[in-house]
């Protein structure tokens, strides 16, 4: 399945990179272009639609992988077929189903932030437009946040509340270059590791698409940018990252449990609180940001839903940092955070090496930290210029 994973991988990011490449070119013959002005930092109008590339990168190879576990369930010998292939491929058809319901709400959302990037529909009709995925992937496929609830309607409710809030976090969280994608990236890779150690090969092929197309993306959404994702991109990341967490079993499973059969709530082994405490582990900063911006628009008075500089990374910048600074410092705290929540599945041999990247990680924030600070007392201190004096 390893090189399943990497096929899966690179193709997403050739995929998601040759689409961003025709779309930078093709967006300005559709008005798809976001015009300097406000509180936007570019100062050069940049084509939008990259979430279109995002989009394409996921779920083209992901039919790719259907088309091929649908090959292999009928006996056909494929270049790349093994036993690991023939091993998983009725389980995967078995989902085709729900992945079908998964995309298509996907596409539902991706439609919706598009025509908001040309026409500027308004917060509330994208926050039905939420509310509306939520309720057909519940009631359609049964994607469902339970946290252990048997009520119908609790379900229901932390389903939508869960897609709708996620999906937010990641569009307001669209507020410089490579933020989004990049933070994306991180948060998939340490759901990833979960899913890995705890042998859920569906939820692995589906991020090896998604990392994939966020890398190939952000090739070219790296600051300087030559392209954004747009609300096109940003609600379909955040919401393709609640239905996945959703999906996903933060629950430590037994070696074997997987193919002998045994139901996931009789096989786990790990505690209640899993599937609460390791999401929000590996989400904290995205979640950090959205709180954090609601609650000073509501001591300001100032309306929730309109944009402002009041982000994290734009208090970053305030600091003095660079804006790849403040990226890199974002990243690094987006990995200090998530990166503790693997630790709970696997042996003292994975926390021998997590332990460490996390407090590099963290010395690294210090000394981010430190060097714009440094900058900030510099500039204070520098004598006014000839032009200033006079």
């Amino acid at each position: 399945m390893h090189i399943a994973y990497l096929a899966i991988l690179l193709s997403a990011t050739a995929c998601s990179a040759a689409f961003a490449l025709f779309i930078r070119h093709a967006a300005p013959k559709f008005g798809l272009i976001d015009q300097p002005a406000g509180r936007k930092a570019h100062k050069k109008p940049t084509p939008l639609g990259g979430g279109v590339a995002i989009f394409a990168g996921t779920c083209l190879p992901v039919a790719a992988g259907l088309a091929a576990c649908f090959l292999a369930t009928k006996g056909s010998i494929l270049p790349f077929s093994n036993e690991a292939l023939r091993l998983h491929a009725g389980g995967v058809m078995a989902n085709a189903g729900r992945l079908a319901w998964i995309g298509g709400c996907g596409l539902f959302l991706a439609i919706v932030g598009l025509v908001d990037d040309r026409l500027d529909i308004g917060p509330m009709k994208k926050l039905a437009a939420q509310i509306l995925a939520g309720l057909v992937l519940f009631l359609g496929c049964g994607v469902s946040v339970s946290v252990f609830m048997d009520s119908h309607i609790i379900r229901l409710f932390l389903t939508i509340l869960w897609i709708a809030f996620m999906t937010n976090s990641f569009n307001l969280l669209d507020n410089m270059d490579g933020l989004t994608g990049g933070i994306a990236c991180i948060t998939s890779a340490m759901i990833f590791v979960v899913a890995y150690q705890t042998g859920q090969v569906f939820i692995c092929a589906l991020l090896c698409a998604f990392i994939g197309a966020l890398a190939g993306f952000l090739l070219f959404n790296f600051p300087p940018a030559s392209i954004f994702m747009g609300d096109c991109g940003s609600l379909f990341v955040g919401y393709f990252l609640a239905v996945v967490t959703a999906l996903t079993t933060f629950l430590a499973i037994p070696s074997g449990s997987f193919s002998s059969g045994i139901p996931l709530e009789e096989s786990a082994v790990a505690s209640p609180i899993f599937p609460i405490a390791v999401p929000l582990c590996i989400f904290a900063i995205p979640l950090y940001d959205t709180v954090s911006v609601i609650l000073i628009r509501l001591h300001q008075k100032r309306p929730v839903f309109k944009g402002d500089r009041s982000h994290f990374s734009h208090r970053l910048l305030a600091l003095g940092m660079t804006p790849r600074q403040v990226l890199l410092t974002i990243y690094l705290a987006t990995f200090c955070t998530g990166a503790g929540a693997t630790i709970f599945y696997q042996s003292s041999r994975w926390s021998l090496l997590v332990v460490p990247a996390q407090v590099m990680a963290v010395l690294g924030v210090i000394v981010l930290l430190e060097l714009a600070a440094r900058l900030r007392n510099d500039q204070d201190n520098d004598p006014p210029s000839e032009q200033a004096r006079t």
